[in-house]
């Protein structure tokens, strides 16, 4: 837990949403096939997201809940609620259901974003000890025969009418109740920050049981940090009810009497997560302890965890699908795993900002919110994923123009990037002209060891990220050799189908296309050696003398392939873009 009061003074924390595991229906579906498509929201996105019909329903905190085209994140409509949304997203039927940090409790027609009911409830309960933290999710509403379940800050467990948001009972816990209740059959299971679980009868809300974790005999006050309160929404699977807590266990309890039947301990590390139960395992992950595991449905022994390093902070909740285990972390991470045996299958990293949002998987598509107010569509494939390079050769150093090579070249390295120097960048274009396995390089140097070779990779479907000066512009060797004002124009537009006849030297100040937005760019400023938007496929950022500053060629591959243009300077100063963006660009492989 130390760990975590450390990160806690630079980074926020939010509770793990109710998530049930799914099976696809192609178990294959698990391998990285780039990024389908990106919204910006006006706050931080820690609601987690529903799909239903075709749409995507995502609450972000400023107070907006969206509904978004799957396919393309073209949004239908959008609800202002007036507080930060921070429960999950509940669809059902005609309806959306969420509740706000403030508690009120919303639903919204899924058609046409129109209120249908909301319900204020009480203020927030008092903390325990007072200095708890991670207090950022709300409870999300639980539907079952028409009656809404759902927690609230000021320590009740509500039962509402689905249909009009009617109170038909609440139930007083000891403390906020933050966590997901869980229904099955006649029983609603909710816990609290008083670190305990209640089994509420759910025609009237009476007490069936409570069971009182570790936490309720421990002084938060002689720890430094919170080792009570239950944020862990439960899960109910073959008669027990699993959940994790705050004092550093993870439980399963009998779902009809509430005796304990395991426990397993993190040592401390809490577990906000919400368990996912699938095939005999519970899986789960742990903050400061910074893993994913698998436990025994049974018995709580541990079958694997994944290896240090590959995690940072868990407080995502974990979701099976198919073969493949699916978890996100603070690094901004989503990280794919192979639910048998706890191996990496691949992992994702797109900028700095965390992710506390659990993911959602529809057919190919994997969706979650980040802390950079972003909501974000990745593609799931069922063959071989996007493979993913970056190219720098320190002896090729004098001949680049690009700015901070090796900073660029470190940055994708830790995003999954393979580095390749000259003679790894031959072997792996030949390769992917070979099997045509979807692919990117990114050049952190403006050098072409081997023109042919990369005109072939860019005619076989391949998918180049240039940030320097067009190749072939100036006549020099790779050692930087020649003459710099021998420009060559029209060597550099023979090469790659582009004309630079009416592009110079001179930087000229771009705005962004709504289309660059789609593709991640949300700046060039002063780009040099723009191309005729006119001999482009897509154009990304135009200047002021109406030339493309940053564009897309292609060349007859598949939609986000071919050579893009992305100048990683301001003019002669050197200013780098947001790598980050870069980064989506690279990535970025919109629905044909």
């Amino acid at each position: 837990m130390r760990t975590f009061v450390a990160a806690a003074f630079a980074l926020a924390l939010g509770a793990s949403s109710f998530i049930t595991s799914a099976r696809a229906s192609e178990p294959g579906l698990a391998s990285f096939g780039g990024v389908a498509w990106r919204v910006q929201t006006g706050g931080m996105v820690r609601s987690t997201p529903a799909f239903a019909g075709g749409t995507l329903y995502a609450g972000s905190n400023d107070g907006n809940l969206y509904a978004l085209d799957a396919s393309d994140g073209a949004i239908r409509w959008k609800y202002d609620t007036g507080a930060r949304i921070t429960s999950r997203v509940v669809a059902a039927g005609a309806a959306v259901y969420v509740q706000t940090q403030t508690g009120k409790i919303v639903a919204v027609d899924a058609a046409n974003g129109t209120l249908r009911w909301q319900r204020q409830t009480g203020a927030d309960a008092p903390l325990a000890w007072g200095y708890e933290s991670g207090d950022f999710w709300a409870s999300s509403p639980a539907i079952a025969n028409g009656v809404l379940a759902v927690g609230s800050g000021d320590g009740s467990v509500y039962a509402l009418d689905a249909a009009t948001g009617a109170i038909l009972w609440k139930t007083q816990t000891g403390g906020r109740v933050r966590a997901t209740p869980a229904i099955a059959g006649d029983t609603v299971y909710a816990g609290s920050f008083d670190g305990k679980l209640y089994a509420l009868n759910l025609r009237d809300g009476a007490v069936k049981w409570t069971y009182s974790t570790t936490g309720t005999t421990l002084d938060s006050s002689k720890f430094g940090y919170d080792r009570r309160s239950i944020q862990s929404s439960p899960v109910v699977a073959n008669g027990t009810v699993f959940f994790g807590a705050r004092d550093g266990f993870v439980y399963a309890i009998d779902a009809a009497t509430g005796t304990l039947r395991w426990r397993y301990d993190h040592k401390i590390s809490w577990i906000n997560t919400t368990l996912a139960i699938d095939g005999g395992m519970v899986y789960d992950g742990s903050s400061d302890k910074q893993f994913v595991q698998a436990l025994d449905e049974s018995t709580g022994a541990e079958r694997w965890r994944t290896p240090d390093g590959t995690m940072t902070l868990v407080w995502s909740s974990p979701v099976v699908w198919g073969n493949a285990l699916f978890d996100a972390d603070w690094n901004a991470r989503v990280v794919a795993i192979d639910k048998t045996n706890g191996h990496v299958l691949w992992t994702d990293r797109l900028g700095w900002q965390r992710i506390l949002s659990s993911v959602v998987v529809a057919g190919d598509r994997l969706f979650y919110g980040s802390d950079d107010g972003g909501i974000y569509a990745l593609k799931l494939s069922r063959g071989p994923g996007l493979r993913r390079a970056v190219f720098f050769d320190p002896a090729y150093a004098k001949a680049s123009t690009v700015a901070g090579g090796q900073i660029i070249e470190t940055y994708f390295e830790h995003r999954s990037y393979a580095p390749l120097d000259a003679p790894k960048l031959a072997a792996f274009l030949t390769a992917r002209i070979g099997d045509r396995t979807p692919s990117v390089v990114v050049f952190a140097q403006d050098v072409v060891p081997d023109k042919a070779l990369l005109r072939r990779y860019l005619d076989a479907g391949g998918k180049v990220v240039w940030l320097g000066n067009p190749p072939l512009v100036f006549p020099l060797d790779l050692q930087g050799n020649g003459d710099p004002l021998a420009i060559d124009r029209k060597a550099a537009g023979a090469y790659l189908g582009v004309s630079f006849e009416r592009s110079n030297f001179d930087a000229a100040m771009s705005h962004v296309t709504p289309t660059g937005v789609a593709w991640g760019v949300n700046a060039v400023g002063s780009a040099i050696w723009p191309a005729d938007p006119h001999t482009v496929s897509t154009v990304l950022a135009l200047d002021e003398d109406g030339l493309a500053a940053a564009w897309v060629k292609n060349y007859g591959g598949a939609p986000g392939t071919g050579f893009v243009r992305i100048p990683a300077y301001g003019g002669f100063d050197g200013t780098p873009l947001n790598l980050a963006n870069v980064q989506f660009a690279a990535e970025y492989l919109p629905a044909r």
